[in-house]
């Protein structure tokens, strides 16, 4: 049986406090009405926008700019109370199927604002009586000079946005597309600015952005969206009266792009040729000044833990390193960094960065837990008793249900399980709703061989966090060690409910479905887990024993060989 990873630096880190972005309710703003006094309104119930990144191509040019802008402009947007959706790679179909959920979730409703942004390829198409289509590009989408219909089969044409647009019953749409392609929804030309806000502003609009016309190049550094992120931050508001308008943004993005690319890149407005729908103005409230490079460099940092906390390292490290780059004195990105750096296999490096960030500052309990973390996993990653007892001396007494679970994974490392069960025990303790703790001390009472009372942690932790698919996936393989293999066969289904990428779900109930002798399904479980991680060695090697089972002995002998080859035993002299 193929157990999950045991006490992992993301069990701990998924332990740290955090808090949620709100979208913003019943934000006002300050209006001429008819009669040309000033008065506030009440316009916007609720503020939610959708970010689509595209950067691993199939078939068109990588786009690794793309990894930047998606954090920076939900930044933006957030500090403007948004709540904020990303959608990173979309093949064609998840493309159209995730905004329309987006519109469905949040565009039926008459008082909210939405807001679309896209940063990928475009594409113009010039059909042979002359008009020319507009596209945005999925992950999937071939060249369409290769393949065209398959293209306009993936591709999202300009007049599909159109229709998203008017499906949306919400006052106030804006799309923003940092790319380049022509279209019926956008055009240049001279914009004006009112001094004051109008009446009509508050009626619905569908206003759209485009970063370039046609036949022109958007830079692998996005110009548009540093702009973009500038204007929210309010060098956008022309007017000086505390809000950006679609217009003003408009205007300023032309401005700006022109002025920093020339000619190359002449980014293009319109609103929908509607006029029901072409009377508003989308409108930004200013959260304040501009933030200052300090301010910066925090919500960096911040971000960057909330990325380690979701498993997304890499971005963790980037926007650890962008933090720092602008505030090298910022405790938590070295912090950051420096487990990620430990984690990865680079110890000196990663527990320098953890030592500076407990110099920055020493009374932090989260910062010395992270720390005592990071020596911990570097005792088990490079073999150095003075790193687990490293670890073991910077929480010597601990304070809080987080300190009692760092220093309970520092004696899990170094195996000493009867100290990390009783920190654990204290942890919970102070924290009955501490989960991550339980599911610490499930691990280790699993290690040490005590099978029920992990189960039971476990269950803890499954009633507490009824999401948490790891909890399952992990009491399924003690059920099925126990030989409760119904048992294990449900929560290894409830796992791959919660979780349906996870491979290793589907290897484990593929061997629980194996041991009771239903075939047909363990074959359809191996499958899944080898079309989910096509370098799955122990599925090809459990799906040929099926195989050989029921007499498919060619198919068998396929998949050990398979197996065979990505073991590196075939082809090698």
């Amino acid at each position: 049986m193929k157990k999950l990873t045991g006490l992992t630096l993301l069990t701990f880190i998924l332990s740290l406090n955090s808090s949620a972005q709100t979208a913003q309710r019943g934000a006002g703003v300050s209006i001429r009405n008819e009669r040309g006094q000033v008065e506030t309104v009440k316009l916007y119930e609720g503020s939610y926008a959708l970010v689509i990144g595209v950067v691993n191509y199939r078939h068109w040019q990588r786009l690794g700019g793309v990894r930047e802008d998606v954090p920076a402009v939900r930044a933006a947007l957030e500090r403007h109370g948004f709540k904020v959706e990303e959608l990173l790679d979309p093949t064609g179909d998840v493309l159209l199927s995730r905004i329309n959920k987006f519109i469905n979730d949040y565009g039926l409703y008459p008082d909210n604002r939405l807001l679309i942004y896209y940063s990928g390829h475009g594409y113009t198409e010039v059909s042979g009586d002359g008009r020319k289509f507009g596209y945005i590009v999925p992950v999937d989408a071939p060249k369409p000079d290769k393949d065209i219909i398959g293209f306009q089969q993936k591709a999202l044409t300009m007049d599909e946005v159109e229709t998203f647009a008017r499906r949306i019953r919400s006052k106030h749409a804006l799309f923003v597309f940092d790319s380049c392609f022509s279209g019926t929804l956008v055009n240049k030309g001279g914009l004006i600015v009112p001094k004051v806000i109008d009446y009509y502003a508050t009626r619905p609009v569908r206003q759209f952005i485009t970063a370039g016309a046609d036949n022109q190049e958007v830079p692998a550094e996005s110009v548009f969206r540093q702009v973009f992120v500038r204007g929210l931050e309010g060098t956008a508001d022309q007017n000086n009266d505390g809000y950006v308008t679609g217009t003003e943004l408009a205007t300023y993005l032309q401005e700006q792009v022109i002025y920093y690319r020339g000619e190359a890149q002449t980014p293009q407005y319109g609103k929908i040729r509607d006029p029901r729908l072409d009377s508003g103005d989308f409108i930004f409230t200013l959260p304040g000044p501009p933030p200052n490079v300090g301010e910066h460099a925090r919500d960096l940092a911040t971000n960057a833990l909330a990325k380690l906390k979701l498993g997304q390292d890499d971005e963790a490290f980037r926007l650890a390193n962008q933090a720092l780059s602008l505030d090298d004195s910022s405790a938590l990105a070295y912090a950051v960094r420096g487990l990620l750096s430990v984690s990865r296999g680079t110890i000196a490096t990663g527990l320098a960065d953890l030592k500076r960030a407990n110099q920055l500052d020493e009374r932090s309990g989260v910062l010395r837990s992270m720390l005592s973390v990071g020596y911990a996993v570097a005792d088990m990653t490079e073999l150095s008793k003075t790193a687990a007892e490293e670890a073991l001396r910077l929480l010597p007494s601990p304070k809080d249900d987080t300190e009692f679970t760092a220093r309970g994974i520092a004696h899990a490392f170094v195996r000493n399980y009867e100290s990390a069960i009783a920190d654990f025990d204290k942890a919970v303790g102070l924290n009955p709703r501490y989960f991550k703790a339980f599911y610490n001390r499930a691990l280790s009472h699993e290690r040490k061989g005590d099978y029920d009372r992990a189960i039971a942690d476990y269950s803890k932790v499954i009633e507490l966090s009824p999401q948490d698919a790891n909890a399952y996936a992990s009491r399924g393989i003690l059920y099925y060690e126990k030989g409760k293999t119904h048992l294990a066969i449900a929560d290894y289904g409830k796992a791959i409910e919660l979780n349906p990428q996870d491979a290793e779900a589907y290897y484990n109930r593929a061997l629980a479905y194996q041991s009771v002798g239903n075939n047909g399904r363990a074959i359809a479980d191996y499958s899944e887990a080898i079309r989910l991680n096509p370098e799955y060695v122990n599925a090809y090697q459990g799906r040929a024993n099926v195989y050989e089972k029921i007499g498919d002995a060619a198919r068998a002998r396929a998949d050990r060989n398979k197996a065979a080859a990505l073991e590196g035993l075939v082809g090698k002299p």
